[in-house]
């Protein structure tokens, strides 16, 4: 299994699968630097395993910050992003990929910001490049929901 399907049955061949549209979005949304990234539950009562959720940041030399977020759990989270050394912009924005139901935990479709396949039974939205991000005001902070098995790719605005 690669980045393009080959010889599957009822798959065009070079049809992108799954990990092609995780990679271009974390190409897209991944800083020049890695930097630490800690991941805690400031709530008093745990309701979800904390150990669901994994993040990865990273900054730019063009002063934005990019934070990676992958919810491995069964459980929708709220994640809050804070972010430390760094000198906010305005806004921030952000792609949710998820898998879709077709082959239980390993489906071979992806939705982009609820975007999916066209009407091939692999892969994901033929639109990738054009798609919006979802956005919204740094004022009040970043809260941003992981659905289950989800990747969040997200960059704030920075000023240099």
């Amino acid at each position: 299994m690669g980045m393009f399907s080959s010889g599957e049955p009822s798959v065009t061949d070079n049809t992108p699968q799954p990990v092609f549209y995780h990679m271009y979005y974390f190409q897209k949304y991944f800083g020049d630097r890695m930097v630490k990234s800690t991941v805690q539950n400031s709530s008093a009562v745990l309701t979800q395993n904390i150990g669901d959720i994994v993040a990865y940041a990273s900054s730019f030399t063009s002063g934005e910050a990019g934070v990676v977020i992958v919810n491995k759990g069964t459980a929708s989270q709220t994640v809050s992003v804070n972010i430390t050394n760094f000198v906010p912009g305005t806004r921030y924005y952000y792609y949710t990929l998820v898998g879709g139901t077709d082959n239980g935990e390993f489906s071979q479709k992806v939705y982009v910001n609820g975007n999916g396949p066209d009407i091939s039974t692999v892969g994901g939205p033929s639109g990738y490049q054009t798609l919006s991000a979802v956005s919204s005001s740094l004022t009040g902070g970043i809260k941003v929901l992981a659905p289950p098995r989800s990747v969040i790719f997200l960059v704030a605005d920075g000023k240099k």
